[in-house]
């Protein structure tokens, strides 16, 4: 093997180490799940009454899959519905089932929690993956290069995320570099890009937690009206309007791709029952105080965990 090959590969080698390190326990028990079941989420000490025990995979996620591989199983299809949540709502329709997230496919055919825990892992270091290419097209060197992918895969937010059962969140969070990859070389002229990023955008939507895309969608939108607007200024007209163009068939392309779930998602909305009492007081409770900038210098001045 060549020391070319061999410098290109090794960034690769020490991301999935890197992973593989952070997940030291279910290395050793492949079987085993990246969450622990048997203690109150971290999510119910923000909430009255007393904690719950157990967190998003095993009061939402498992379940869930588990009534897919049931449905398959008995009639060689997914459910369209789920006759168990809330009186019964759509799985078809429901942008939280990800049935149209091809990597969770492989989850059918093994439906149990090591199989969501190792496709998690997966996606981690996709995500160290992207952040390296990221930091490459920046012009960073590969060490350094391979210290951003590092900081991504193990950032403390993102195992936190991780530990708390919160998957799809990191699935969708996984895409984040590699959308900001393919969009700046749209921006600095490779075609390329502008092919990649409408997929890109339309995998992040379908994980089963659309509000990653939407964050992205609100940041790349300001990024395209911020170049517009600078080549406006700088009278270059022709090129303000080409990049509006570019980017709304890229708006376009990738709403072609989430159809399959916008569609049905729109016709659901009839059936959708909301309570009056209905604000933004629910999720004011995951808002970040001022008091909480303390936590950058030391992660534990506000308390432990809970």
């Amino acid at each position: 093997m060549s020391r070319v090959v061999v410098k290109r590969c090794l960034p690769l080698v020490v991301l999935v180490v890197l992973a593989l390190v952070c997940f030291a326990r279910l290395v050793a028990k492949p079987n085993a799940w990246l969450v622990d079941g048997e203690r109150p989420s971290v999510d119910d000490a923000i909430r009255n009454g007393a904690p719950r025990v157990g967190n998003d995979l095993t009061r939402f996620q498992l379940p869930k899959l588990w009534k897919i591989a049931d449905s398959i199983r008995r009639t060689g299809r997914p459910p369209v519905w789920d006759r168990f949540g809330f009186g019964g709502r759509p799985f078809v329709g429901n942008p939280q089932a990800g049935l149209f997230y091809p990597p969770y496919w492989l989850a059918w055919l093994r439906p149990d929690g090591a199989t969501l825990s190792w496709l998690t892992v997966a996606h981690l270091i996709w995500g160290g993956c992207g952040a390296y290419r990221l930091a490459r097209v920046q012009g960073l060197g590969r060490v350094a290069a391979t210290v951003a992918g590092g900081c991504f895969e193990a950032s403390p937010y993102v195992l936190a995320q991780t530990f708390e059962g919160h998957l799809p969140h990191v699935w969708a969070a996984s895409w984040y570099p590699w959308a900001f990859w393919a969009a700046i070389g749209m921006r600095r002229g490779d075609s390329r890009g502008g092919w990649i990023l409408p997929p890109i955008l339309g995998l992040m939507f379908l994980t089963g937690h659309p509000q990653e895309f939407f964050l992205l969608g609100l940041a790349l939108l300001a990024w395209a009206i911020f170049d517009a607007i600078q080549a406006a200024r700088e009278g270059r007209t022709q090129a303000a309007v080409r990049g509006v163009i570019v980017w709304i068939l890229i708006g376009s392309t990738t709403l072609g791709f989430i159809a399959i779930e916008i569609g049905p998602i729109l016709n659901a909305r009839h059936w959708i029952v909301r309570e009056p009492g209905d604000s933004l007081a629910t999720a004011d409770q995951y808002h970040v105080d001022p008091i909480n900038l303390a936590q950058l210098f030391h992660p534990r001045a506000l308390g432990g965990p809970t």
